[in-house]
């Protein structure tokens, strides 16, 4: 049976831990039920069941009343994925090498964080490694 893919949704606001990165906020609905329909088809579904919940457009998705109002017409949560936004990340990257979160300043310098989450990143020696703050795991697998 084909999975229709989950659609994905809003784009709120929201804040991380640290106050001054800002993130996308992309609510993920899929029907409740198993269905046969395209992707574009559950996408433009999705579409109309949020302009009918949300009429105003107050943007308030993770609402138990707009939920339930999806669910009326075959639509559930199924995720809220968080993105830095675009003007936030400028300029960072994943260190290849580490998985670290980082920043070149303007003197060449790159500074490194721990990353916010978990990474996945392929090192230098071809490992698949997985870094989650300061703990990183890779393996040949």
């Amino acid at each position: 049976m084909r999975i229709v893919q989950a659609i994905w949704l809003v784009l709120a606001m929201s804040f991380a831990a640290t106050p001054s990165v800002a993130e996308n906020s992309k609510y993920v609905f899929r029907p409740v039920r198993a269905s046969r329909l395209s992707d574009e088809a559950v996408d433009a579904g999705v579409q109309a069941a949020t302009r009918a919940c949300d009429p105003a457009q107050n943007l308030s998705y993770g609402s138990k009343k707009f939920k339930g109002c999806m669910r009326k017409y075959g639509y559930t949560l199924d995720h809220v994925e968080r993105e830095p936004d675009a003007a936030a990340t400028a300029g960072r990257y994943i260190d290849p090498d580490s998985g670290m979160d980082c920043q070149t300043t303007p003197l060449g310098v790159a500074v490194c964080d721990p990353p916010q989450g978990t990474v996945h990143y392929v090192n230098r020696h071809g490992l698949n490694c997985q870094r989650t703050g300061l703990a990183a795991f890779c393996t040949n697998f």
